[in-house]
Order: C-alpha cells, then sequence, then structure tokens
C-alpha cells in the first residue's frame, strides 16, 4: 500500500470514528450510570421503618419497607381509639409503590452517618443511657437495616431523652425522619 493509500484508509477510519463516537459516547455514558446507580446499593439491601403509636393511639402507626431496587412496600395499621365506622379504625390494604436505586443509596448514606450499626439496639429505658430521663407514652420507631450480609434493629421509643428533653439519640430520631422524608410516606399516611 503506498503512504497516499494510507492516508486515505485513515482518512476513512478518522471520518467514521468521528460520524459515531457521538453515539458510542451516549450508550457508554448511559450503561456506566445504569452501573454506577446499581453497584452503589448491595443487592441483599432491605430498610424497614416501623412507627408504633403513643400510648393514646394518636399517631399513625405504619410499616415500611424500602428494598434494593427501589421497591417500597407501606401499610398502615388501624387506629385503637376511633369509632369502627373510621375508616382508620381498619388496617389499610398494602401498598406498593417503587423509589429510584438513588433514593435508596443515600438512605443508605443515612444510615452510614448516623453510624447505625455502632448505636444500640435499644433505647428505651434509663439503662439504655437516656441522659435525660424517660417519660411515659411516647411514639416510638423500630428501625432495621440489611446490608452487605449484616442486619441490625434498633427500638427507639421516644421518651428517651436528653437534657434538653428531645428524642435521644437525635441521629437515631433524625434518621428515621429521613426515612420519611426521601420515600414521601406521608403521601400514604391517613392522620
Amino acid at each position: 500500500m503506498t503512504a497516499a493509500g494510507v492516508n486515505s484508509a485513515v482518512g476513512r477510519l478518522i471520518l467514521v470514528m468521528t460520524k459515531h463516537t457521538p453515539i458510542a459516547f451516549i450508550i457508554l455514558l448511559f450503561v456506566a450510570s445504569a452501573c454506577v446507580g446499581q453497584s452503589s446499593v448491595p443487592r441483599d439491601t432491605v430498610i424497614t421503618l416501623h412507627r408504633l403509636t403513643d400510648g393514646f393511639g394518636e399517631f399513625p402507626e405504619y410499616n415500611l419497607t424500602i428494598k434494593a431496587d427501589g421497591t417500597v412496600t407501606f401499610k398502615q395499621f388501624a387506629k385503637r381509639l376511633v369509632p369502627p365506622s373510621d375508616p382508620r379504625s381498619h388496617d389499610s390494604e398494602l401498598i406498593k409503590s417503587k423509589v429510584p436505586v438513588e433514593t435508596v443509596a443515600a438512605l443508605i448514606t443515612a444510615f452510614e452517618g448516623a453510624k447505625f450499626f455502632s448505636l444500640k439496639d435499644r433505647y428505651s429505658e434509663n439503662e439504655d443511657g437516656c441522659p435525660g430521663g424517660v417519660y411515659t407514652d411516647a411514639t416510638s420507631a423500630q428501625i432495621s437495616i440489611t446490608l452487605n450480609g449484616k442486619s441490625k434493629s434498633i427500638f427507639h421509643y421516644y421518651g428517651c431523652v436528653d437534657q434538653s428533653r428531645e428524642p435521644y439519640p437525635a441521629e437515631l430520631y433524625a434518621l428515621a425522619a429521613k426515612i420519611d422524608e426521601l420515600v414521601n410516606t406521608k403521601q400514604w399516611v391517613k392522620q
């Protein structure tokens, strides 16, 4: 092949690459972003939040589960102290929904920020280290996670308070609020 022939072949190759590079780049970017979203959430991830009502049944009680793929299930339980004619006197149907995998990744980040695996398994009595003591008739939450083969569940009674009478530990209380916020449970909760 002559020098002119080589230059012509190289020129055609450059033209083909230039013409199809944007499409190939877009496909590569799409595949890479899909892989990044999936890889940041271990397949065995399961997050649950069970909110329990107070001693008077004033607040809603429900169970929320979020899985690695973003699958969400929600079930609200009957209020005890309402008339049988009230729709809240019956358990809700199981609601199934979906959140983006990025939301699940954000929840995992929130668990890591709260140092969830290093916290105690419960905060409900003075012996659990409630610095401001414990008062009665408060609401509570059971928060659980399975992540990378490890599981932990914490019972958090909001009557376990700090010196300012705020639920203790604050990071656990904030974690429950973050789960509700990111999944938008208020769309399903009947007061």
